[in-house]
């Protein structure tokens, strides 16, 4: 993705909090302003006195599109119902990306899109997280203190009755959360998905506690990559209705044959099965225009002689200082 640096340049007046540069590292997507007005910024040059405005980005479209065409998607009524795969299944992946549509008919506080592995053991989940607005990447393992969590959220994030688009990177180096195309987290930690999860269950639309409440809601075009997909790559296979066979894609479950609806399309026959109330149900999803595509600002603070600094606070502000 595009990267951006703020640099922090002392004053002689021990009163100002410092004048802020910003060093352009890419140009694509961002537009500069200096007194309200564009204006030609040099990579890697610094400038002060600069505004900046990354310009929206839409999932790009194909012929083969999924918007527009009546499909069918799994659906959860929020009850007992659930999806899940044979287990072991992708023991042998060091990185992965997990993907696919979901609409919450109702959000709750930790229900699952996907819960990958087992309570006794390490765990990854992308799930509604605390408000039931937050989407969470969440990763669990158990150690000497017990259950450990960590991983990205982001506030205010999903919607309920509205269809959207996740995927979960998780490469060797770091994990990265996209929502509708945008990159909206990073976890810096390494090998994540064979670290977490390996031997356990794959779960769709399930916890690994009891307590936990049930997913209610749709799902479709879910799909397990063997490497950690790139932004792009995700927003380019959005709209794509795929075959099963593209190159690095290890599982699909498009839910569109009635006699074996969990059937994997790809030819490695990972087929899941709809246990309990899961079912069918012939739905649309969205075109791109109908999605909406979050703001995600991400870089690094150093000070003039480019040594990262620590606890600032950054504020991103519409120009008339609006909230």
């Amino acid at each position: 993705g595009d990267h951006l640096d703020l640099h922090s340049f002392p004053t002689r007046r021990s009163s100002d909090l410092g004048q802020y540069c910003v060093r352009a590292q890419s140009s694509s997507g961002w537009v500069w302003f200096a007194d309200g007005q564009p204006v030609e910024m040099e990579i890697g040059a610094d400038r002060p006195g600069v505004d900046f405005q990354l310009q929206p980005r839409q999932p790009s479209a194909t012929a083969s599109v999924l918007s527009g065409q009546t499909n069918r998607v799994l659906s959860l009524p929020g009850g007992s119902g659930y999806f899940e795969l044979p287990k072991k299944i992708f023991d042998e992946l060091d990185e992965a990306t997990v993907e696919g549509w979901i609409r919450w008919e109702e959000l709750k506080s930790w229900a699952r899109f996907f819960d990958f592995g087992g309570a006794a053991r390490g765990t990854i989940s992308v799930r509604a997280g605390n408000p039931s607005e937050t989407l969470e990447a969440w990763f669990e393992e158990t150690g000497g203190a017990g259950r450990i969590g960590s991983g990205p959220q982001v506030t205010g994030m999903l919607i309920s009755e509205q269809w959207i688009h996740l995927a979960l990177a998780m490469g060797g180096r770091e994990t990265r959360l996209y929502a509708n195309g945008v990159l909206v987290g990073v976890f810096n930690v390494s090998q994540a998905f064979s670290r977490f999860q390996a031997g356990g269950h794959y779960y769709f639309g399930k916890s690994s506690y009891t307590s936990d409440p049930p997913f209610h809601g749709d799902m479709d075009e879910l799909r397990v990559w063997v490497t950690a997909r790139t932004g792009g790559e995700i927003r380019d296979n959005m709209f794509r209705r795929l075959t099963g066979n593209e190159d690095g894609l290890a599982a699909l479950w498009n839910f569109d044959d009635p006699a074996q609806p969990g059937r994997d399309a790809s030819p490695n026959g990972f087929h899941g099965q709809l246990v309990n109330d899961a079912d069918q149900l012939v739905a649309t999803l969205p075109p791109a225009e109908e999605l909406v595509i979050p703001a995600s600002l991400r870089g690094n603070m150093t000070d003039a002689d480019g040594r990262a600094l620590a606890a600032l606070d950054v504020i991103v502000q519409p120009a008339d200082g609006s909230h």
